[in-house]
């Protein structure tokens, strides 16, 4: 049988032995496609519009889609059996890509990476100097094979490595296509321990089950690319270039949130560093959210009222597609000022931003989940530590945080919001910077060495903290 997959204006033909699960061709194809919950049918995620000869809709879609939906085509990627020639439409992915200055007149590059969970970002620098000339992002189309690291590696103990390593590999290639005229120098790839595994083709074993060995910590060349130090398997590259790009180390008492689906985090005390990485959980970043997305085009980045009316604004001035992790923060911050949503995180029934966008009970209960998580990772990491005088924010978050309503929710401790710092992404600042400054390269690689790892995994501190931190309240470190 033919199957057709459109992306926006561009067309892929595969063909396949009918019949055939359509999140299972889709494994297959060029085009990045989302499956939050690894293809488990609970998280409504992975729509598409589909017609031709396909399969009913089972109860899991009717129940997750809802009648509109189903009738106007839409179905589930991982319910839709493809029983003979069909068609599928998937949402359109933005990619940015922009030229800042001109190309290199010589036609040769550095190329620094960022291979994060949800997003892989790039930066291209002129040779023997740090100029950025050209930056770039793109979907990481592992989220395929689920929306998190765990899901991810759950698949490839399953099943193997291979194909998520094909898909990481096939993502590097879309982000940096635009440099192909040019000749990449260096490469610098920064990302947690577990995607510098799959980038680099290493044995996966040691992520999948205690004590969690992984096969290298690198700080090592292979194959033209150099990827900077690890700490630990759940503590990777990207934390040590961020704290050389933000300059942790040179203020006592400083603290790093790099947020995201692991919520990494550190903290100098003047004479040693002190880490650890929360489970967040895909939330910050539009998993397990039902209108939930990435900061793109489209995203509702900020919700407010105006004149006693409920208001918001969309990335891009397009109309609204979702919500993005500012968004969402505001809009719980919102209905938890109004009672909508109880400090225990209850909301009575979905509640409508707009036609199109809805928050849902679930949805409450999954932010709750990630900022407690946040919340009690630093409390346990900073525990019997003097007060905070400096707090970075990297990440996802780190450029435009809604801060007054991550305080308000428990997200933040109020007491540190006069000390924090939106510092953008700093893993790819720090591996623009080691590509050029010998010294940085260094600093990164004796941190990763003498850093102090928590383990928040089965440590009971850190589940205590987390039950206190689930209610949405405002907290102090240091009262």
């Amino acid at each position: 049988m033919k199957i057709t997959v459109r992306c926006g204006n561009k067309t892929q033909i595969l063909c396949a032995d009918a019949p055939v699960r359509a999140s299972t061709l889709l494994a297959r194809c060029s085009f990045p496609f989302l499956l939050a919950c690894g293809g488990n049918g609970t998280c409504g995620k992975c729509r598409l519009r589909a017609k031709g000869n396909i399969s009913t809709p089972d109860g899991t879609e009717c129940r997750l889609l809802g009648y509109e939906a189903l009738q106007s085509g839409v179905r589930l990627a991982c319910r839709l059996i493809l029983c003979g020639d069909a068609e599928l439409i998937l949402p359109p992915k933005e990619e940015k890509s922009e030229w800042i200055a001109s190309p290199p007149g010589e036609g040769k590059y550095d190329l620094a990476v960022d291979l994060g969970t949800t997003t892989l970002e790039a930066a291209a620098l002129l040779p023997g100097t740090e100029r950025i000339f050209w930056e770039g992002n793109t979907e990481n189309r592992q989220r395929r094979y689920g929306a998190d690291v765990v899901t991810r590696l759950a698949y490839a103990q399953k099943n193997g490595a291979q194909a998520l390593r094909d898909a990481l590999l096939e993502s590097i290639a879309a982000l940096t296509e635009p440099l192909s005229p040019y000749r990449v120098r260096r490469t610098v790839f920064t990302g947690n321990t577990a995607m510098l595994h799959f980038a680099a083709g290493l044995p996966m074993d040691g992520f999948y089950a205690a004590p969690f060995s992984p096969a290298s910590l690198l700080g090592t060349l292979q194959n033209g690319i150099f990827y900077p130090r690890c700490i630990d398997a759940f503590l990777g590259a990207d934390l040590c270039c961020g704290i050389a790009a933000c300059g942790l180390t040179k203020q006592k008492n400083a603290l790093l949130l790099d947020l995201g689906t692991n919520c990494e985090m550190a903290f100098w005390d003047g004479a040693r560093l002190h880490c650890a990485s929360a489970p967040a959980g895909p939330a910050f970043e539009g998993g397990n959210i039902r209108c939930g997305m990435r900061a793109e085009n489209g995203a509702i980045d900020r919700v407010f009222l105006r004149d006693g009316a409920v208001q918001f604004s969309v990335l891009g001035g397009v109309p609204p597609r979702g919500l993005c992790a500012g968004g969402l923060i505001d809009l719980v911050a919102l209905l938890r000022r109004s009672g909508i949503v109880s400090e225990g995180g209850y909301l009575k029934e979905p509640y409508r931003l707009a036609d199109n966008i809805v928050l849902l009970p679930e949805d409450v209960r999954a932010f709750q989940t990630a900022k407690a998580a946040v919340a009690a990772g630093m409390r346990v990491l900073l525990h019997g530590k003097e007060a905070v005088n400096r707090l970075c924010l990297s990440g996802n978050f780190g450029t435009n945080l809604p801060l007054e309503s991550a305080a308000a929710l428990g997200l933040l401790p109020q007491d540190l919001l006069p000390k924090t710092v939106l510092c953008g992404n700093t893993a790819l600042q720090g591996a623009a910077a080691l590509l050029e400054r010998t010294e940085i390269c260094k600093s990164v690689e004796a941190l990763a060495k003498a850093a102090c790892s928590v383990s928040l995994a089965g440590n009971a501190a850190f589940e205590k903290a987390f039950l206190q931190n689930m209610a949405l309240r405002p907290f102090t470190l240091h009262p």
